[in-house]
């Protein structure tokens, strides 16, 4: 049968069906030709690195925002050096550096740094991926960023057998893995720790690292992405209410939060305390007092006098005076501490105190009343 006597006549249809028919038809043209309408996608730029005559490095600048990436190509040899440095006002944005022909990382900048130096393996094309953690991208986050490429003479030779060579790192994941190179939620929680025990955060993805604040079992602590490291997941985090303090943690101890530190039931009965707080009279504290305190040099326990700002639901800065005028500001917030002024703090629990240890020389009891209030 003709498809002519399969359509109706066009008067029986009212104009609004026949525009949308032929909507409907366009669209089926436009599926049947092989060009699908745009939609919304991850997005990834390629830049195509090119160096000035007579030049073996070139700058450039750039940005990202969520889940979008930026490729950047370069040409080398086997046995010559590549060197990249990378400089971010976010950092959740990173860098990874990939061989020719494979899906194997011989550089993860979440773990070794913002600089990569190394010998390059093969002949071929390099990509250099800038990109944000998934944490950050889910969040939208954007970050504008510097990076610098150069390339140092070399003998061109693929270098021989026993020679040092850049590790690779595993092949990128496919899905989203909390343990992957760029996965997880946005929010873990300390779980899982020996009762009384608390966990380290450390200035890098090792044991033998730093260690920049310890946190309490139930902490909550922002997902800055996860990586896996002599056979252990790592993963990097930043601290609720310190944006400035980033650190590495223990995968073993992290499991997935709902979401950012949740109000205690109280919430709201501690902001009105909070907000009706009184201040101490000639002062900006909401309380004044002395605390226990032994600092560098003493043999004994002392008394310190602290002064305390509060903030409600066991936010607080409490600043405590030394006998020669100097002060130390520690910072509680949701369990937990850190300095001011980015110094190395361990704290952990007894009874109705919390015990902070300032790089391993100062020691301070802080009663839970003087950052919680009455």
């Amino acid at each position: 049968m003709p498809l002519a006597c399969l359509v109706p006549p066009a008067r029986i249809f009212p104009p609004a069906l026949r525009r949308a028919l032929a909507l409907v038809g366009a669209l089926a043209a436009l599926a049947l030709s092989g060009t699908q309408p745009l939609r919304a996608a991850d997005e990834v730029s390629r830049v195509e690195v090119k160096f000035a005559a007579g030049a073996s490095s070139a700058s450039y600048q750039g940005s990202v925002r969520g889940n979008n990436s930026v490729e950047y190509r370069l040409g080398a040899r086997a046995g010559q050096t590549m060197t990249v440095t990378f400089r971010a006002r976010n950092p959740s944005a990173n860098f990874n550096v990939n061989a020719p022909g494979s899906d194997m990382a011989l550089f993860v900048g979440s773990v070794s740094g913002s600089d990569f130096t190394g010998a390059l393996p093969a002949d071929g094309i390099y990509v250099v991926q800038v990109y944000l953690v998934r944490a950050a991208a889910r969040r939208n986050e954007s970050a504008d960023y510097t990076i610098d490429f150069s390339i140092g003479s070399g003998s061109g030779r693929a270098p021989q057998p026993g020679a040092p060579q850049v590790a690779a790192m595993p092949p990128l994941p496919k899905t989203d893995f909390a343990d992957g190179f760029a996965g997880g939620p946005d929010f873990w929680q300390v779980a899982g720790l020996v009762p009384g025990d608390t966990l380290n955060i450390r200035s890098g993805p090792s044991a033998t690292d730093a260690v920049l604040v310890t946190l309490n079992e139930g902490a909550v602590v922002r997902n800055m992405g996860c990586r896996p490291v002599a056979g252990a997941r790592w993963c990097k985090v930043q601290l609720q209410g310190d944006a400035n303090t980033v650190g590495w943690a223990s995968g073993r101890y992290l499991r997935e939060a709902a979401g950012e530190a949740a109000p205690k039931a109280n919430a709201k009965a501690s902001d009105a305390k909070a907000s009706a707080d009184a201040k101490v009279a000639g002062t900006q504290f909401n309380a004044t007092g002395e605390v226990d305190c032994r600092l560098p040099g003493d043999k004994a326990v002392r008394a310190c006098r602290f002064g305390v700002t509060r903030a409600g639901q066991g936010r607080a800065s409490v600043e405590i005076s030394f006998p020669d005028g100097s002060r130390r500001t520690l910072r509680f917030s949701h369990g937990l501490v850190t300095t001011s002024d980015g110094s190395a703090v361990v704290s952990a629990r007894e009874s109705d105190n919390t015990v902070v240890t300032v790089n391993g020389t100062e020691r301070f009891v802080v009663p839970d009343v003087v950052v919680d209030g009455d």
